[in-house]
């Protein structure tokens, strides 16, 4: 069991790649990191066509997050980080297949810090963090970490 675990691992690092780059916000002030996950893996793959997007909250929060899709509030609650494993367990899935454009995501936290960006269409999964020295970090992906 252990060899297939590795296997597997190995198998996801080397068909996966990303890139980072610093990205400004719409309205919001300042800028955050943005990575592109690609999955060449095609059972990581997940149909483009779907027009759902899923948002996972991973690293450091410790905040009451109100998420506006489309200037809409559709998620108002708080965010606990797990110190062991670095998840929160908390996310929103949006179906925007109604939608005219492609959904612009607005976080806000209590203490007045957020982010907005504009959804990339053929991207279904996005991952927040948001570190220890306070920058956000969203992560585009087709890659499901099932320990979410």
């Amino acid at each position: 069991m252990k060899f297939y675990f590795i296997f597997f691992v190995t198998v996801l690092f080397i068909s996966c790649s990303s890139s980072k780059k610093t990205q400004n916000n719409i309205s919001c002030p300042g800028t955050f990191d943005l990575q592109i996950q690609r999955s060449n893996y095609p059972a990581l793959r997940t149909n483009k066509k779907n027009k759902t997007i899923t948002i996972y909250f991973l690293s450091y929060f410790n905040d009451k997050i109100k998420m506006f899709i489309n200037e809409e509030l559709k998620f108002d609650a708080m965010v606990v980080t797990n110190s062991t494993s670095g998840k929160s367990g908390k996310g929103i899935t949006y179906n925007y297949s109604k939608d005219p454009n492609l959904p612009i995501l607005k976080l806000e936290i209590d203490n007045g810090n957020c982010i907005d960006f504009k959804a990339i269409k053929k991207y279904k999964f996005i991952y927040l963090w948001y570190d220890s020295t306070k920058i956000w970090t969203v992560r585009f992906s087709n890659k499901f970490y099932s320990e979410n």
